[in-house]
């Protein structure tokens, strides 16, 4: 019986020999597993990429943060990221690489140079130029060779920087309509392999590679006046700028229309006085052609103002001209009939600003009178046959100022009226004018 009792302590012995061995040598394992796990941990952690932050500046043309761009961050032509700019910044974070930069405004087309960022390169400024219009203006040339005109056609330009696409050995034309007044400076970058110049307006656009303005270090001047801009683009006086390149590289152009200054003061400028007759003195000769008529019989004599000794002479007891003496004919002017030497003043109104500019004792610029609502009021009382009134001080003063302001009488001048003939001066601003007859 003790025995048995020994042989199975025995065998329960062995048992918890062989757990123990067997624990033993699985505790052994556990540190190489242990390790392997953190060795693959290590390997995941170095997969990914180091990250780091990249920065776009976008700014305008002058260089001023250009807020609410939208900036795309491209890889392999595929869109990475996206932001829009706040205050002409957009960062973002990624892995480290090579990556090209795209930006837009929402608010036009616009070109930029092409921008890279990289390992060594994690900060880039966007200048961003405004594409010149897709819109067209087209212009009739006239060939200074064989006199046949040529359509061309001109993208439109605003002031500022203009992104301009050129085609090498071809003269290309751009139409810019100004907003204001002032002095501007149009140039270009590049400056190489690239001729500019101004060729004038729509319709008078000359062919050939002669500037209309002096051109210096490839760039000029242009003064544009108040008189110049209208109410909108479409009555604003438009200025045609030509370029010419003679490289495939130069193909791609940024125009400049820089504002650098105010223009001098010139009476272009000031607004005209417009200068009307008294409803007192309307009603007076209205009242005069009432009371005397023309007398049957009577038609209206021309006077002959190449005769030297002409004379007509104010009446004050009348308020009129008249012929020879005070107690003469009556003299009249044509204010809607034609002249021997000028179609009638209305119609000249309707195409013209009749008037004069009136300077001080100095010589130093006063004011201007413009007279083309002056001469309507006359019209609606002349008389019926001949649309003439009688002349009085008023009308004898508005001969005067508008012939010597247009230069009608100035022998030699480009607007002398009376062509090959020598008229007095003392009788030239009298053309207009006769009375009545048998």
């Amino acid at each position: 019986m003790k025995i048995i009792q020994s042989n199975h302590l025995l065998r329960i012995a062995s048992l918890l020999i062989a757990m123990l061995l067997l624990t033993a040598c699985g505790g052994a394992q556990n540190p190489s597993a242990t390790t392997a796990d953190q060795n693959n941990t290590t390997a995941s952690t170095e997969a990914v990429a180091e990250e780091t932050t990249y920065t776009v500046n976008v700014v305008d043309h002058l260089g001023n943060p250009l807020n609410g761009a939208v900036v795309e961050i491209l890889k392999n032509g595929a869109q990475e990221k996206m932001k829009v700019a706040k205050d002409g910044i957009a960062s973002f974070t990624l892995p480290k690489g090579d990556y090209t930069v795209s930006a837009s405004l929402p608010n036009g087309n616009y070109y930029h140079a092409p921008a890279l960022l990289s390992d060594s390169v994690t900060t880039v400024t966007v200048q961003m130029f405004l594409k010149a219009s897709d819109k067209s203006e087209e212009l009739y040339a006239i060939s200074p060779i064989t006199h046949d005109v040529e359509p061309y056609s001109a993208k439109q330009v605003t002031e500022g920087y203009t992104y301009v696409e050129l085609t090498p050995n071809d003269m290309q034309f751009f139409v810019f309509r100004p907003t204001r007044d002032g002095i501007y400076k149009v140039s270009f970058l590049p400056k190489n392999d690239i001729s500019i110049g101004f060729y004038g307006s729509p319709l008078t656009v000359a062919i050939s590679d002669q500037s209309r303005v002096e051109v210096v270090d490839n760039a000029f001047e242009l003064e544009i006046r108040k008189i110049n801009i209208g109410a909108t683009p479409d009555v604003t006086t438009p200025y045609v700028i030509g370029f010419y390149s003679t490289s495939e590289a130069a193909k791609d152009c940024v125009l400049t229309i820089e504002r650098i200054g105010d223009p001098p003061f010139d009476p272009v400028d000031v607004e005209w006085m417009y200068i009307r007759p008294t409803d007192t003195e309307l009603d007076r000769i209205k009242s005069y052609l009432s009371s005397n008529p023309i007398p049957a019989g009577h038609s209206f004599k021309d006077l002959d103002i190449t005769n030297e000794n002409l004379t007509v002479v104010y009446n004050e007891a009348d308020g009129f001209y008249h012929y020879n003496t005070a107690e003469g004919p009556v003299v009249f002017v044509r204010i809607a009939s034609d002249s021997p030497y000028t179609e009638d003043f209305i119609k000249m109104c309707e195409t013209d600003n009749l008037g004069s500019h009136f300077y001080d004792a100095e010589g130093k610029f006063s004011h201007k009178e413009s007279y083309n609502l002056l001469l309507q009021d006359y019209a609606e009382i002349c008389t019926e046959a001949d649309k003439t009134c009688p002349l009085n001080q008023q009308l004898a003063d508005v001969l005067h100022y508008i012939g010597e302001a247009k230069g009608w009488w100035k022998v030699g001048g480009v607007s002398y009226l009376f062509e090959n003939t020598i008229v007095p001066s003392n009788t030239a601003w009298l053309f207009a004018c006769g009375y009545y007859a048998e």
